[in-house]
């Protein structure tokens, strides 16, 4: 459990760091709080059998702008082909029980699609098409397996922003969404990273479920914000919760793969190959050496590797996530999830 450990060092030297915010508040327990719930994961199943998992918002209650409730991103995946990184979905149409939501994802076979969703009165199931462009609809039916919680916080801008016309005009925001497990331990983890606040414009924090199996629960957490700047900034963590009845149990990257130096190796060649790919300036800085508690995603055929801001090239080169297929780790493989 080193890579765990690793990481915990990590997130306490980062609170640390936030010690000294202008915002001496928890916004979590704000007394003029706006918390709602915001959304779900649900299981989606088409006729044919296949699987796949979606994230849906509900409607923002009144007093939370458009973009604050913008802040919860939906998206899907389908675990067939999944490799960690999940599609986004527009909303075309978004209604209390209605909605229809576009894929919008170049790399996914699945991008232009359409799901046409209506949920059940009490949001717990619901049924639905998937549209391809040209295509036939097919149908599919969803039951609700986790809820999200939604909290926003507003402020008048702080006395440093009073110049900024956007902060004059829009005052200081904080925007939350993440899952609730049940589990006080997984919990605790979600609501501490998805309260983070160290910036005087806007906090706007998520923590995504981005695998869920009946043994595997895979978390990212989002954090950004912006005091004004030329743009805003962030980061995340990725979190993971082998699942054994209503036992989670935190897992680090020593529990999926070997990590000894001929592990080290064989999987740092190929990702630093594929940032490369990517025109990647400081792909080197990709070995997992040094890495333990690098952002990662188990799936079913391999792992997805994430790299923030900076990590690997400069802020115009975003945050690339690189895939490593199952048969290129060979038998460093140790546990990955079922589907």
């Amino acid at each position: 459990m080193k890579a765990l450990a690793f990481g915990v060092l990590l997130s306490v030297a980062a609170h640390a760091a936030y010690a000294d915010v202008p915002w001496q508040e928890d916004f979590m327990s704000a007394h003029d709080r706006i918390e709602w719930n915001a959304g779900a994961l649900y299981e989606g199943r088409f006729e044919d059998g296949s699987a796949f998992e979606i994230e849906l918002a509900y409607p923002a209650p009144a007093g939370v702008s458009k973009r604050d409730a913008d802040s919860f991103v939906q998206m899907v995946w389908e675990p067939h082909h999944y490799e960690g990184e999940p599609s986004g979905l527009f909303a075309v149409d978004a209604g209390a029980a209605a909605m229809r939501l576009k894929v919008l994802d170049e790399h996914s076979p699945e991008n232009g699609n359409i799901y046409a969703i209506t949920l059940a009165p009490d949001r717990a199931s619901g049924r639905g098409t998937l549209t391809a462009p040209g295509g036939k609809p097919r149908s599919f039916t969803l039951r609700r397996s986790v809820p999200y919680t939604g909290i926003v916080v507003t402020r008048p801008a702080p006395a440093d922003l009073a110049a900024n016309s956007y902060y004059k005009q829009n005052g200081f925001a904080f925007s939350t969404f993440f899952p609730v497990l049940g589990d006080p331990d997984a919990d605790a983890w979600i609501r501490e990273h998805a309260g983070i606040c160290r910036d005087e414009g806007e906090c706007r924090n998520a923590v995504h479920i981005l695998w869920r199996s009946p043994s595997l629960v895979s978390l990212k957490a989002s954090v950004w914000g912006d005091s004004g700047g030329a743009h805003g900034d962030g980061r995340f963590e990725t979190r993971q919760y082998r699942i054994d009845g209503r036992t989670m149990t935190p897992l680090g990257l020593d529990d999926f793969i070997d990590l000894r130096d001929e592990c080290r190796a064989t999987i740092s060649a190929y990702v630093i190959a594929k940032l490369r790919a990517k025109a990647m300036p400081r792909a080197d800085r990709g070995a997992l050496d040094g890495r333990e508690a690098a952002p990662f995603t188990p799936t079913s055929d391999g792992i997805a590797f994430h790299f923030n801001l900076y990590e690997v090239g400069g802020y115009a080169y975003g945050a690339p996530t690189v895939f490593v297929p199952r048969g290129q780790m060979e038998a460093c493989v140790k546990y990955l999830p079922e589907k």
